[in-house]
C-alpha cells in the first residue's frame, strides 16, 4: 500500500494532481519555506479537501522531506548565500534566516554543511580569489 494513502479516500496520486491543478508547485513548496508550514498546510489541506496531517505524509511522499524540514533547508541556503556573498554580521544573517539567535543558527548551520558560518565564508573567498587569480593569468 502507498505510505500516503489514508482516511481522507485519496491516494497521492490525487493528491498530487491536486497539487498541480490547484496552482501548489514550486511556487506552493516556496510560500511553505516563507511562512508558517503547519498554517500554510492546513490552508492547502482545505483547499484540496483533504486532512493537513494526509497533505503531510503525501508531501513527504513525493518531496522526500517535510513542509517543516523543506522549510529549515531553504533557511539554511538562505543562510549560506548571505555568509558566502555578503559581509553581514552572523548575528544578522541568523536574524534574517529566522534563527533566534546566533548560537543556534551556527549549530544548525554546522551540522547542515559540516563548517562554520566563518569557515564557509572564508572558504569561498578563497575560492573567488583563486578564479580571479587563473582568470589574470590566463
Amino acid at each position: 500500500a502507498d505510505p500516503a494513502d489514508d482516511e481522507d479516500g485519496k491516494d497521492s496520486a490525487d493528491v498530487v494532481a491536486a497539487f498541480h491543478t490547484g496552482g501548489v508547485t514550486h511556487e506552493g513548496r516556496r510560500k511553505v519555506a516563507q511562512g508558517s508550514a503547519a498554517q500554510i498546510m492546513d490552508m492547502l489541506a482545505g483547499r484540496i479537501s483533504c486532512s493537513s496531517g494526509h497533505l503531510s505524509r503525501v508531501y513527504l511522499h513525493v518531496f522526500g522531506e517535510t513542509p517543516a524540514d523543506f522549510a529549515f533547508r531553504l533557511r539554511l541556503e538562505h543562510a549560506m548565500a548571505l555568509a558566502t556573498r555578503t559581509d553581514l554580521a552572523f548575528c544578522d544573517i541568523a536574524e534574517s534566516a529566522g534563527f533566534d539567535n546566533q548560537s543556534s543558527f551556527c549549530r544548525a548551520f554546522k551540522k547542515r554543511y559540516g563548517m562554520t558560518p566563518g569557515a564557509a565564508r572564508a572558504l569561498h573567498a578563497a575560492t573567488r580569489a583563486e578564479s580571479t587569480v587563473a582568470a589574470l593569468a590566463s
